[in-house]
């Protein structure tokens, strides 16, 4: 059954996008954006209401605990740049656009609802259907590990290019491990936003040529790897601690 569900949505995404190309006048990728966006988000609440599937909400938030779960947004995204310095055809599937399309996608952060749907609105929605409902059915149906792999590649496919879904399901796996750790839905939600929000402010000062024609050396790599894995290592040990501390 939450297999069921999790491809309606996708199926339900990937056929009203076309929807909101069409409705939107050609040559508008930033309304066509928008149009897309508005569509996906409202896919989600639906979703997210109809799915009787309960939601685990820890207790108040502490300042310590978020930002232990920011700094794990941050190191798996600085981490998963290993996925491209392995599988570098993966970034390369980006030279496969129009140079002109890319740099769409990069500038269409500029508009106020797509910075705040990509950077907040979206990571709320995406972190309740997939770790607060999806997660939690396979889990009691199937085990944990199972839940968090395969919430975790549904997530993926909701993200159209190759690389988008490498680094989703990299994503998805931290916030699915951390989520079942925390029984707190808000850490999930932290690390995705931190983590898309370093994405976009990436996407609006770092040059297109920067970022997909390699020009960064195999040290830099290595660093921002390092970097990324140091952080994740600390905040899931802090993850571990606190839980210990909670459970006596």
């Amino acid at each position: 059954m939450p297999y069921i569900i999790a491809i309606l949505l996708i199926i339900a995404q990937n056929s009203m996008i076309p929807f909101a190309y069409a409705v939107v006048r050609p040559g508008s990728f930033l309304g066509r954006a928008i149009m897309a966006y508005l569509i996906v988000g409202t896919i989600f609440v639906i979703f997210i209401v109809k799915w009787k599937v309960k939601v685990e909400f820890g207790p108040r938030l502490l300042l310590k605990n978020f930002l232990i779960y920011a700094l794990l947004g941050l190191g798996i995204r600085y981490a998963h740049t290993i996925v491209f310095m392995l599988f570098p055809q993966v970034g390369m599937t980006m030279l496969s656009f129009s140079e002109e399309y890319v740099n769409d996608i990069f500038h269409q952060f500029k508009n106020p609802f797509i910075f705040v749907y990509c950077g907040f609105l979206g990571p709320v929605l995406e972190e309740l259907f997939f770790r607060g409902k999806l997660l939690t059915a396979c889990k009691n149906s199937g085990g944990t590990v199972k839940a968090i792999i395969v919430s975790s590649l549904f997530f993926g496919l909701t993200h159209s290019f190759p690389a988008q879904f490498a680094t989703a399901v990299c994503l998805g796996l931290l916030c699915g491990y951390i989520y079942t750790v925390t029984n707190d839905i808000k850490a999930p939600i932290i690390i995705h936003i931190v983590n898309n929000f370093s994405s976009i402010f990436e996407s609006l000062f770092i040059a297109l040529g920067e970022e997909y024609k390699y020009s960064k050396t195999m040290v830099s790599w290595m660093l921002t790897i390092a970097v990324g894995m140091v952080m994740l290592i600390f905040g899931i040990r802090q993850c571990l601690v606190e839980r210990r501390k909670r459970l006596g």
